[in-house]
Protein backbone atom coordinates (compact mmCIF):
# COMPACT_ATOMS: atom_id res chain seq x y z
CA UNK A 1 0.00 0.00 0.00
CA UNK A 2 0.87 3.23 -0.53
CA UNK A 3 2.15 6.02 2.16
CA UNK A 4 -0.82 8.15 1.65
CA UNK A 5 -3.71 5.12 1.65
CA UNK A 6 -1.90 3.79 5.29
CA UNK A 7 -2.09 7.38 6.72
CA UNK A 8 -5.79 7.99 5.35
CA UNK A 9 -6.39 4.75 7.42
CA UNK A 10 -4.63 5.10 10.46
CA UNK A 11 -5.86 8.57 11.29
CA UNK A 12 -9.50 8.06 11.51
CA UNK A 13 -8.89 5.28 14.02
CA UNK A 14 -6.64 7.50 15.84
CA UNK A 15 -8.74 10.43 16.14
CA UNK A 16 -11.56 8.17 17.52
CA UNK A 17 -9.10 6.84 20.23
CA UNK A 18 -8.47 10.03 21.33
CA UNK A 19 -11.92 11.18 21.38
CA UNK A 20 -12.39 8.38 23.91
CA UNK A 21 -9.54 9.21 25.87
CA UNK A 22 -10.82 13.13 26.05
CA UNK A 23 -14.32 11.44 27.28
CA UNK A 24 -12.93 9.36 30.00
CA UNK A 25 -10.70 12.04 30.87
CA UNK A 26 -13.92 14.62 31.12
CA UNK A 27 -16.05 11.61 32.99
CA UNK A 28 -14.18 10.08 35.12
CA UNK A 29 -10.91 11.45 36.06
CA UNK A 30 -11.47 15.06 35.97
CA UNK A 31 -14.86 16.07 38.77
CA UNK A 32 -17.27 18.06 37.67
CA UNK A 33 -16.83 21.86 39.86
CA UNK A 34 -19.06 21.75 42.86
CA UNK A 35 -22.54 23.68 42.74
CA UNK A 36 -22.25 26.65 45.30
CA UNK A 37 -24.16 25.90 48.72
CA UNK A 38 -27.69 28.20 48.36
CA UNK A 39 -31.59 27.54 48.70
CA UNK A 40 -35.20 28.19 47.49
CA UNK A 41 -38.23 28.76 49.61
CA UNK A 42 -41.39 28.16 48.20
CA UNK A 43 -44.64 28.79 50.03
CA UNK A 44 -47.56 25.96 48.61
CA UNK A 45 -49.91 26.91 51.96
CA UNK A 46 -52.76 29.32 51.37
CA UNK A 47 -50.85 31.80 54.35
CA UNK A 48 -48.45 34.11 54.99
CA UNK A 49 -45.23 32.95 57.27
CA UNK A 50 -42.04 33.60 58.90
CA UNK A 51 -39.27 31.13 58.22
CA UNK A 52 -36.02 31.30 59.90
CA UNK A 53 -33.10 29.57 58.10
CA UNK A 54 -29.82 28.78 60.10
CA UNK A 55 -27.10 26.85 57.88
CA UNK A 56 -24.57 25.42 60.04
CA UNK A 57 -20.86 24.25 58.52
CA UNK A 58 -18.97 20.76 59.80
CA UNK A 59 -17.45 23.10 62.35
CA UNK A 60 -20.91 24.03 64.22
CA UNK A 61 -20.81 27.19 63.15
CA UNK A 62 -23.45 29.00 62.14
CA UNK A 63 -22.42 30.23 58.41
CA UNK A 64 -25.78 31.89 57.56
CA UNK A 65 -29.05 33.42 59.32
CA UNK A 66 -31.61 34.52 58.08
CA UNK A 67 -35.74 35.48 58.87
CA UNK A 68 -37.72 35.67 55.38
CA UNK A 69 -41.50 36.31 55.83
CA UNK A 70 -42.90 34.80 53.02
CA UNK A 71 -46.64 35.44 51.03
CA UNK A 72 -49.16 32.12 49.51
CA UNK A 73 -47.25 31.12 46.37
CA UNK A 74 -44.08 33.05 46.72
CA UNK A 75 -40.92 31.92 46.19
CA UNK A 76 -37.76 33.55 47.15
CA UNK A 77 -34.05 32.48 45.60
CA UNK A 78 -31.30 33.32 48.01
CA UNK A 79 -27.71 34.53 46.36
CA UNK A 80 -24.61 31.79 47.26
CA UNK A 81 -23.81 31.40 50.91
CA UNK A 82 -20.72 29.50 50.37
CA UNK A 83 -18.77 27.47 47.67
CA UNK A 84 -16.55 25.80 50.50
CA UNK A 85 -17.43 21.45 49.58
CA UNK A 86 -18.81 19.88 53.13
CA UNK A 87 -22.19 18.87 55.12
CA UNK A 88 -24.12 21.32 56.13
CA UNK A 89 -27.47 21.26 58.84
CA UNK A 90 -30.22 23.31 57.49
CA UNK A 91 -32.59 23.95 60.32
CA UNK A 92 -35.64 25.86 59.40
CA UNK A 93 -38.14 27.69 62.08
CA UNK A 94 -41.40 28.67 60.71
CA UNK A 95 -43.73 30.70 62.48
CA UNK A 96 -41.07 30.94 65.48
CA UNK A 97 -42.31 27.43 66.45
CA UNK A 98 -41.82 24.14 63.79
CA UNK A 99 -38.38 23.34 63.31
CA UNK A 100 -37.39 20.81 60.44
CA UNK A 101 -33.64 20.18 60.06
CA UNK A 102 -31.58 18.49 57.48
CA UNK A 103 -27.89 17.82 55.78
CA UNK A 104 -27.39 18.86 52.50
CA UNK A 105 -23.62 18.32 51.16
CA UNK A 106 -21.93 20.93 48.81
CA UNK A 107 -20.61 18.50 46.44
CA UNK A 108 -19.39 17.71 43.10
CA UNK A 109 -22.39 19.21 41.00
CA UNK A 110 -24.41 19.54 44.40
CA UNK A 111 -24.81 22.52 46.83
CA UNK A 112 -28.89 24.09 46.06
CA UNK A 113 -31.98 22.74 48.11
CA UNK A 114 -35.11 24.11 48.33
CA UNK A 115 -37.53 24.26 51.31
CA UNK A 116 -41.28 23.91 50.75
CA UNK A 117 -43.99 24.93 53.26
CA UNK A 118 -46.57 22.33 52.40
CA UNK A 119 -50.33 22.65 53.22
CA UNK A 120 -51.15 22.86 56.94
CA UNK A 121 -48.03 23.74 58.26
CA UNK A 122 -45.41 20.84 57.33
CA UNK A 123 -41.98 21.84 55.85
CA UNK A 124 -40.01 19.90 53.60
CA UNK A 125 -36.24 20.36 52.66
CA UNK A 126 -34.62 18.59 49.96
CA UNK A 127 -31.22 18.66 47.88
CA UNK A 128 -32.37 20.20 44.57
CA UNK A 129 -31.53 21.84 42.05
CA UNK A 130 -32.68 25.76 41.57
Amino acid sequence: MKRSVKILIVLPIFAVVVYFVIVFINSFIIPPPSEPLKFSILNKDNTTHNIYVEVVNEYRTVIFAEEYEINPSEKIVTPIITKTKGRYLIRVTMDGTIVKENYVSVASGHGAFSITILPKGRISIDQAVI
